[in-house]
């Protein structure tokens, strides 16, 4: 790669490279056009572009190039890594030669494969320790753990992707984990889950490039505890990355602005349902009493006070080993705040080539929100959090490449509010 384009000059200049994505030598530097591509938090973001090609000999090169699975896509804007994933999908047209290929985000390679040894952490382990170790476990396919119980051979040259792990610890433990075989629970499931109890984190897999040796990198980077995912009366005292240098205004640097909310998941009453208790053994001639299956609840008085109608949601897959009723009315707490009636969600459309540019925020930065609209000001003043000035996060975005480099691109962000994560 070369750095013949200055980052922040308000133009961009793409490059779409293939490298295999077990070994990750580079291959091949494909032309994309009608390119887009996305980020968001937890998920794996996606990729698509077009390709078509008058020589022969270059298609069949684009063959195996953008074999899916097989291959993986890695995007630099002006010579910086800025997406990765694994070739999911292609089509192909022989009367105009052109191919349509879709790529994952390295994080979808977790839900493709499955915990089929049964793994346990005790509650002393870090949280960020057990995300590094599920990593190093399902990129070494179980070698030197399998049995023969568990059918499954390991195959760990064909499992490592090369994904490494922030290093660092969050200081933080959950309750003890233990993923049996015979469930095949995939690593993704439960990383995801793991991370979305109570004083959980986030996480990514961000891209960049080992010039030493030539070659792209994959990380998994974690953020620390979202406001969303405190406990019950905790106040958020973490980083706000991003909330100096975001700036987003409608009128101003927003291009368009749509508002969404509804009530669809939405609830002022939500339960949690937890552990049900064991039978207790039962005397010969008596009836089994089956004991009630422990719930937490939370009920926001704010809202039955002001005439809203009640709304309930259940919780009921992710806590079954959880029994104390404190942490299931805390995990009530938790999931209610977050989903409090209406759900807004806040998609803006920005320059990417105007100040904060692509690859200037990652998502999960917090940025100002700044609105002057009669109609948005009482949507944001009906919920308690109207200001002159709103603190808003980047929970996802998506940007659509143009396919002259003179063009900026155009950005699609979902902004959240702090203690939500819907939207996402």
């Amino acid at each position: 790669m070369t750095a013949d384009i200055e980052i922040g000059s308000g133009r961009s200049f793409y490059r779409y490279y293939v490298a295999w994505t077990i070994s990750g030598d580079l291959a091949l530097e494909l032309n994309f056009t009608g390119v887009s591509w996305s980020m968001q938090i937890r998920k794996a973001g996606t990729f698509q572009g077009s390709l078509i090609f008058e020589s022969d000999e270059r298609l069949a090169e684009a063959y195996w190039g953008t074999m899916p699975g097989k291959m993986s896509i890695y995007v630099t804007r002006n010579n910086v890594p800025v997406w990765g994933g694994f070739v999911s999908r292609r089509t192909y047209d022989p009367v105009t030669r052109q191919i349509d290929v879709e790529a994952t985000g390295f994080e979808a390679y977790a839900y493709r494969r499955t915990i089929w040894h049964t793994l346990a952490y005790d509650n002393t382990y870090d949280q960020y320790q057990v995300v590094r170790e599920l990593m190093a476990i399902m990129q070494t396919d179980f070698s030197g753990l399998a049995v023969a119980s568990d059918i499954a051979t390991s195959h760990p040259d064909s499992a490592n992707l090369g994904i490494t792990v922030d290093s660092r610890n969050s200081s933080k433990h959950q309750d003890s984990q233990t993923w049996l075989g015979y469930e095949l629970t995939t690593f993704g499931d439960a990383i995801e889950n793991f991370s979305n109890n109570l004083g959980g984190f986030e996480y990514n897999i961000e891209i960049g490039w080992n010039l030493a040796q030539d070659t792209f990198t994959k990380r998994l980077v974690f953020r620390d505890t979202p406001p969303s995912q405190l406990p019950d009366g905790d106040e958020y005292v973490g980083e706000r990355p991003g909330l100096e240098e975001n700036f987003f205004e409608y009128p101003g640097n927003i291009m368009t602005l749509g508002y969404d909310d509804t009530i669809d998941e939405a609830a002022d009453r939500y339960f949690v349902t937890g552990k049900q208790p064991e039978s207790a053994e039962v005397a010969e001639g008596e009836e089994s009493v089956e004991e009630p299956t422990p719930r937490g609840v939370y009920e926001n008085e704010a809202y039955f006070s002001t005439q809203w109608p009640i709304f309930e949601a259940i919780e009921s897959s992710e806590h079954s080993e959880v029994s104390l009723q404190e942490t299931l009315n805390n995990y009530a707490q938790s999931y209610g705040q977050r989903v409090k009636p209406p759900i807004p969600a806040w998609n803006v459309t920005v320059n990417g080539g105007m100040n904060p540019h692509v690859g200037s925020y990652r998502v999960g930065d917090w940025c100002r929100f700044i609105v002057t609209d009669p109609f948005l000001s009482q949507a944001l003043e009906s919920t308690g959090t109207y200001t002159e000035s709103l603190t808003k996060r980047i929970a996802q975005f998506t940007v659509d490449v143009p396919d002259q480099n003179q063009i900026p691109e155009t950005v699609t962000l979902t902004l959240i509010d702090e203690w939500s994560d819907e939207g996402m």
